[in-house]
């Protein structure tokens, strides 16, 4: 028997009958064998489909996971900075305050021994810590009037000062006493 072959290389069976009907079952076989490779290309392009998604989901989490992780360790070194920010805070505020207890004690102890200078340089030194405070203000006029009183030096910075304190604390009767002070030295 003889048999022809097309371009494509596949046989194909002569004109006689015997042949065509014997070459049938090969036919629906390689047709098959077609239909399977197919479904065999199809499966693999799914698995490969299936496989690119789970790598991309893969990627994806490891993505989002670093990012997060990043972000918590920056979050917690944030939160530890203002932490350690805030007791730095603390730390000068409290330094502050005991610079100005200092100043505010040592000004009216040195009221106390008259040395009106002194005194009036230890309120200014409380007052540059606290610049509103009414207790070291009150101290500096003070300070300020006892020393008009006593030398008759400084009464005009004795009245700025109290006008200070006023402006402060408009009905503060501490000034309003020193204010007294100065009107009855001014009599005087």
């Amino acid at each position: 028997m003889m048999k022809n072959e097309d371009e494509f290389g596949d046989q194909h069976p002569s004109e006689n009958q015997e042949d065509l009907f014997s070459q049938r079952p090969k036919r629906r076989t390689s047709i098959k064998a077609a239909r399977q490779l197919v479904d065999i290309r199809s499966e693999f392009r799914r698995t490969r489909q299936q496989i690119y998604r789970r790598a991309s989901l893969i990627v994806f989490t490891l993505v989002v996971g670093f990012t997060f992780t990043t972000y918590e360790v920056t979050s917690s070194i944030s939160k530890k900075e203002r932490e350690a920010k805030r007791m730095v805070n603390k730390i000068r505020l409290s330094e502050q305050i005991k610079i100005y207890d200092l100043h505010l004690n040592t000004g009216a102890e040195q009221i106390k021994q008259q040395q009106w200078d002194s005194a009036v340089n230890q309120f200014k030194r409380a007052l540059l810590v606290a610049p509103e405070d009414l207790v070291a203000s009150e101290g500096l006029a003070e300070a300020y009037c006892l020393k008009c009183m006593d030398s008759n030096a400084n009464c005009d910075q004795a009245m700025a000062s109290i006008v200070q304190l006023e402006e402060l604390s408009p009905k503060h009767p501490r000034a309003k006493v020193l204010r007294s002070f100065l009107n009855l030295k001014k009599k005087n």
